[in-house]
């Protein structure tokens, strides 16, 4: 916790200490990491679950994705923290189609 904040009895009140402080680059961030699964036809939340910022975000969490046959090949969309083989792997084993985001590497952009 920033310093200006914990030495400040009436800014600590305000925040939620279940929550908890990330550092990304230089700057610091303070909350919660959602996961959620949308339904693209209905535009309906499937389901969500709700995490400390410091849990390792690569670990993709397949409990938020359906397991029900009718879910069968569609897409899961997921940013690039997500691209590896493993993951990809559980995902074509639970019958879903996976789109993940490539990572950018210094001198190889992205088209």
């Amino acid at each position: 916790m920033p310093e200006r904040i914990a030495a400040n009895p009436h800014v600590l009140a305000r925040k939620d200490l279940d929550a908890e402080w990330a550092k990304k680059g230089d700057e610091l961030h303070f909350g919660y990491k959602n996961h959620v699964t949308v339904d693209e036809e209905y535009k309906l939340i499937r389901g969500m679950v709700l995490r400390v910022r410091q849990v390792m975000t690569a670990l993709f969490n397949l409990d938020v994705l359906p397991a029900e046959a009718a879910f069968a090949d569609q897409a899961a969309f997921a940013d690039s923290a997500y691209s590896s083989k493993e993951i990809e792997a559980k995902l074509t084993e639970r019958v879903f189609l996976p789109m993940i985001c490539e990572k950018g590497y210094r001198n190889k952009p992205l088209s």
